[in-house]
């Protein structure tokens, strides 16, 4: 089964880019979502296995949604240009790339991550 991966990226290019890459690394895709509101959406109407969440979204963080992910218990990686993550119920510890993140980097801790969860 191929391993359903959600994007949180308000940058359109910079999502249609990572996705492409992930589609090439065999992964399937959710969304991407551009607003915390639409990947809770998504999260909602589709199931997931990973996410990768930019951290600063326009006007809002993605915060929102990585907590929904840990109670949901699928795994993350924040991608982000900021050093510093909320520590709000134990996101300080999640995994993070810095921007602009290598694709390969992006793939290898999803892969990762989701061998971890099986």
């Amino acid at each position: 089964m191929t391993a359903r991966i959600l994007i949180v990226e308000d940058e359109p290019l910079l999502a249609l880019d990572l996705a492409k890459q992930l589609i090439a690394a065999g992964f399937e895709i959710v969304g991407p979502a551009r607003t915390v509101a639409k990947a809770l959406e998504l999260l909602l109407q589709s199931s997931c296995d990973a996410a990768v969440l930019d951290l600063d979204l326009i006007h809002e963080h993605s915060e929102p949604v990585a907590i929904q992910l840990l109670g949901m218990n699928i795994p993350f990686i924040f991608i982000t240009g900021d050093s510093k993550i909320f520590d709000v119920a134990g996101l300080n510890s999640a995994r993070r790339l810095s921007k602009p993140a290598d694709p390969q980097s992006v793939i290898s801790e999803l892969r990762e991550l989701i061998g971890k969860k099986k």
